[in-house]
């Protein structure tokens, strides 16, 4: 029996890339765009890996951990969705293989499979984000208008075969369904991400909005090929400039008129507060950017023997005390320059 996603009030957004690609900040940067036209935003993060949680994963070669009020720990992405959302998440956003397989079991135990054979995990998977899309925001019972889920992918992996499963049956049943995909420009040129988008059209998944990470602005020719290969017009390819300070990510994806392009596709609203909160947003981030006296800070660690180019695995796994690091100079007055020690 194939289980339907019940809930008719929220409005799903799939957030998918290449395992390598961090999505964290874009998708809480598209969360804050939504929040601000009055919409409630929820974000769930789905990692098909067979450990129960993050707590005994290596932190040089999947970055810093994330503790939940609750206890549970998690990827530190969930850092930056409590910081971007000002709201807090719990072990029911975080979801992984291991819990899955908890949850049908303790589900079992207690006679609601009704002394069937539990073939297929899918559908447990849907009726936990559906669950979560049902968590109350506040007295009142008011639900999210908006469920964002962060797919963590390793697309030639039968671990996601469930959660693939799983998520078209969501967008089956949902008409307000939008899959976003994150990926790269390599080399100043569209072949990965051609090949990119190829593997999941392989899959049956055709993106509604492509967003091209990129070192330099690229050009229309690009965006139009890349178009062309994902059966997208032009403008629906977004690219988004590689930056080390992430306050700047909603703002230049706000550049790209990304939130139009969302609300198009479900039918959301433009209220004028959003403007506001740019405009605040803002001011923070060019007042950090105009200040002239520099802090350097050794940051002697543990987890810097697999740094990839750009220090990308040592940002990673010290996440939490750069982003500190860099609010605590905007705080001061300064700029802070941060070199890395083992």
């Amino acid at each position: 029996m194939t289980s339907s996603f019940s809930n008719n009030f929220t409005k799903i957004i799939l957030i998918t890339s290449k395992n390598h690609t961090n999505k964290g900040v874009e998708t809480s940067s598209i969360g804050l765009l939504i929040k601000p036209n009055e919409y409630r935003v929820t974000i769930i993060k789905i990692d098909p890996c067979f450990n129960y949680n993050f707590a005994m994963l290596d932190q040089s070669k999947y970055g810093e951990p994330f503790v939940f009020d609750d206890g549970d720990i998690a990827h530190f992405n969930f850092g930056i969705f409590q910081r971007f959302l000002n709201q807090t998440f719990t072990t029911k956003h975080n979801l992984t293989n291991g819990k899955i397989s908890e949850f049908i079991l303790n589900k079992e135990r207690k006679g609601k499979y009704k002394g069937n054979k539990i073939r297929t995990s899918s559908n447990a998977i849907i009726e936990w984000i559906n669950d979560v899309c049902n968590i109350p925001f506040d007295e009142k019972n008011s639900l999210p208008h908006v469920c964002i889920i962060e797919f963590c992918d390793f697309i030639d992996d039968d671990e996601m075969a469930a959660f693939t499963k799983a998520l078209k049956n969501i967008k089956r049943d949902k008409k307000e369904f939008m899959h976003i995909h994150i990926s790269e420009i390599v080399g100043g040129d569209s072949a990965f991400v051609l090949t990119d988008v190829q593997n999941w059209r392989n899959k049956g998944w055709n993106a509604d909005l492509i967003i091209c990470k990129s070192k330099d602005k690229i050009s229309e020719d690009v965006k139009e090929e890349i178009a062309a290969h994902s059966s997208l017009q032009s403008h629906q390819i977004i690219y988004l400039l590689k930056t080390d300070n992430i306050n700047q990510v909603p703002l230049l994806l706000h550049q790209q008129n990304i939130y139009p392009l969302i609300a198009d596709k479900l039918e959301l609203e433009h209220r004028p507060n959003l403007k506001i909160v740019l405009q605040e947003w803002s001011n923070i981030v060019k007042s950090g950017d105009s200040y002239k006296p520099i802090v350097k800070v050794a940051i002697v660690g543990k987890y810097l023997n697999k740094l990839l180019p750009e220090d990308q695995f040592f940002r990673d796994s010290y996440s939490s005390v750069i982003n500190a690091l860099n609010d605590a100079g905007i705080g001061a007055y300064c700029k802070v320059e941060i070199n890395v020690s083992k």
